[in-house]
């Protein structure tokens, strides 16, 4: 499965995107740089809800992309 397919695919508590635990848990499906991750998604948009930040999944996509592609 692509990453693409795995983060649009995740089962997330928001439609809209990933809370910081989700990201963490998918996280350790990949052997990501976690700094260079942080430093991808500095920036990016995201919405709160009920005192919960939402990332949406596009961003994650590109953070995991570029940290994958870093550390190799």
């Amino acid at each position: 499965m692509s990453i693409t397919e795995r983060v649009n695919n995740y089962p997330t508590k928001y439609e809209y995107g990933f809370i910081k635990s989700e990201i963490e848990t998918l996280l350790k499906e990949y052997p990501i740089d976690i700094e260079r991750f942080n430093l991808s998604m500095m920036g990016h948009t995201c919405m709160i809800i009920d005192n919960e930040t939402i990332y949406y999944h596009c961003d994650i996509i590109q953070a995991i992309k570029y940290s994958i592609r870093m550390y190799k």
